[in-house]
């Protein structure tokens, strides 16, 4: 997959994530970023902000990094990926998620793992999703 970040802070991780992941935004310096019309897919996860541990997760990271914070994720297309087409960790916040395109991803085609509260700060406006972990994920 090929993918275009502008802004500052990205991690370019794929050599240590075995090429899983196509776009990660992780760490404390991972903020203020706008991903624009990306496309990602066939990967572990399409688009992912924030990252926990674990054997599901980022598991090349530890312990965790951090999220991601005030981010825009627009017109990108994440299909057909093994598990999440755009994926926002519990440690995310404060990020913008807009007319973004996913199906066919394995768990969910926008996630968003704030438990707490929905979504968190989180906002989700006018994407196309084929499967959702919440409703305020649309």
């Amino acid at each position: 997959a090929h993918g275009r970040a502008v802004g500052p802070g990205p991690r370019d991780l794929a050599d240590e994530a075995r090429n899983a992941y196509s776009i990660i935004l992780i760490g404390p310096d991972s903020r203020n970023n706008t991903l624009r019309s990306n496309t990602s897919n066939g990967n572990q996860d399409g688009i992912s902000l924030g990252c926990s541990g674990g054997p599901a997760g980022c598991n090349f990271v530890s312990p965790e990094v951090g999220g991601a914070l005030l981010n825009v994720l627009i017109g990108n297309t994440a299909n057909n990926n093994k598990r999440f087409g755009i994926d926002l960790s519990d440690n995310t916040a404060q990020n913008r998620v807009e007319t973004n395109v996913a199906s066919g991803n394995g768990v969910f085609d926008g996630h968003d793992d704030q438990g707490q509260f929905p979504c968190g700060t989180n906002v989700w406006l006018g994407n196309t999703f084929g499967t959702v972990n919440q409703p305020c994920v649309h």
